[in-house]
């Protein structure tokens, strides 16, 4: 997703600071295209190729007619593309709410004490919001934010000028710079009543390898007439927040139950870090300590015409950010460093009671692993069935490890084409997948696995969408809310 243009719909300021300007800026469109569309709050987005590697962005407020302009003609937008039916009816009216947490930034004293550096040296930082209630005082969310990788020096390079490689720019409040209408971060107890009342920390992602990396030395890149330093330190970012919530102030080594989450790039943290973190918050007062996946299984697969894309991009920010001691432990024992590069390979070893909540035709992976090359819904035949093969793949991928159903786990795997639905009211609160009761909503299946007891069955809390995808159309009516995704 390089050479991307993004052009302003009709989006007006929803908010104070909130403009098309700071939706998305430039020095982090490389972490792809449906990121761009979801760090929107609150607009949706389409995206048209307009020629070869180079699409048109087009940013527009959730429900408006925007995308319907006779200036973008659907039917020469995309490669290989055949008449489509009328976009689904936009999703009801959202219930509200914003996410509530303020910025904190450790101190450089904090930060130095564990070596703790993002790219571009700034100190890490967290977002946080406090408890609500006597009952809620040592429950916790862990939510580490996502925004893609960088898979060589000169991404990270690129990448470091920008928030997602530092902290000095960024702004107080959380919604000003990442808003998500509902998941388990939110604080609305009507769309997260399980979560919406726990201390809720975001997790900043400022070191472009999943909290994973650890160079001692600072590395430089030099790219023209432009020399920049970086420092790979993701694990002591990751050491340094956790031992700053343990302080008294905070309460988190007082900890009685824990979720340990994240989306995208954070929900591969989610895999990578999750028996660290569990084994970091133990004390003697915690009863829980759980992990949910979202959208963070990337699934270890060619593109479409057979190239090892995503493999080789894995393992070479394996070797240049050494993150041999920032995956999980179990699984280098068992398989080396080499064999621990991607989240496939790490939830072979995931100890943690796990919940895998993802779409096996994830929007992500269908534009940057498989490159399917079309703007779904709006894809041809010979597409929708690379697709197809690839959710088969998934789901035969996934179910054959022996965690999927170890007990005390779970999943919700949903077809809907789309990245990191589950932060959102469209995806959270609407998707829904069969069940013995009757059709279960992705965040009642959270919320159930959540509250059951240690060691339940795995079966009582998978749920797998069944029908294959033989259409430009989705075939889980639940998805028809879900934004149009670049692929």
């Amino acid at each position: 997703c390089r050479n991307l243009t993004v052009v302003a719909g009709v989006v007006p300021s929803l908010r104070p600071g909130f403009n098309t300007t700071n939706v998305r800026n430039p020095q982090e469109l490389e972490a792809g295209c449906c990121d761009l569309c979801n760090q929107a709050g609150d607009v949706a987005c389409e995206a048209f190729f307009t020629g070869p590697k180079r699409e048109l962005c087009v940013l527009y407020p959730r429900g408006s007619v925007a995308h319907t302009s006779p200036m973008f003609n659907h039917s020469s937008a995309f490669r290989g593309a055949v008449p489509q039916p009328a976009p689904p009816t936009p999703p009801p009216a959202y219930p509200g709410g914003s996410l509530d947490q303020k910025l904190v930034v450790l101190s450089q004293a904090q930060a130095d004490g564990y070596g703790a550096k993002c790219l571009d040296g700034s100190p890490p930082a967290i977002y946080y919001a406090p408890a609500r209630g006597a009952a809620n005082a040592n429950n916790w969310v862990l939510y580490f934010k996502g925004g893609g990788w960088c898979w060589n020096e000169a991404s990270c390079a690129s990448r470091s000028t920008g928030q997602l490689g530092g902290t000095g720019s960024l702004p107080l409040n959380l919604s000003d710079v990442w808003d998500k209408s509902s998941g388990p971060l939110h604080p609305n107890t009507t769309l997260n009543p399980t979560f919406g009342n726990y201390h809720r920390v975001l997790l900043w992602y400022c070191d472009g390898a999943s909290f994973a990396g650890n160079i001692a030395n600072p590395v430089t890149n030099t790219t023209g007439n432009t020399t920049t330093t970086m420092h790979f330190r993701g694990q002591q970012v990751l050491d340094s927040i956790i031992g700053f919530l343990k302080q008294p102030e905070y309460g988190l080594g007082d900890a009685a139950n824990v979720l340990v989450t994240g989306c995208s790039a954070g929900g591969m943290a989610t895999y990578l870090q999750a028996d660290k973190v569990c084994a970091a918050v133990a004390n003697p007062a915690l009863a829980k300590c759980r992990a949910a996946a979202l959208s963070g299984f990337f699934l270890d697969h060619p593109t479409a015409s057979g190239r090892p894309l995503t493999h080789d991009n894995y393992e070479y920010m394996m070797h240049m950010q050494n993150m041999s001691g920032g995956v999980n432990q179990h699984c280098v024992a068992a398989a080396g460093a080499v064999g621990c590069a991607t989240p496939q390979q790490n939830y072979v070893h995931v100890q943690t009671p796990f919940f895998v909540m993802n779409s096996m035709l994830d929007a992500y992976q269908m534009g940057n692993i498989l490159e399917v090359g079309c703007t779904w819904p709006h894809c041809n035949q010979t597409q929708v069935t690379e697709m197809a093969a690839y959710q088969q793949s998934f789901r035969s991928t996934i179910t054959s490890i022996g965690t999927f159903s170890k007990p005390g786990n779970g999943a919700f795997l949903d077809n809907c084409v789309i990245h990191c639905g589950e932060q959102d009211y469209e995806g959270f609160n609407t998707f829904t997948l069969p069940a013995p009761g009757g059709p279960i909503v992705m965040q009642a299946a959270l919320s159930k696995w959540w509250e059951g007891a240690s060691g339940q069955l795995a079966a009582d809390h998978t749920y797998i969408e069944p029908c294959t995808l033989a259409g430009p159309v989705d075939c889980n009516p639940s998805c028809s809310t879900s934004r149009p995704a670049s692929l």
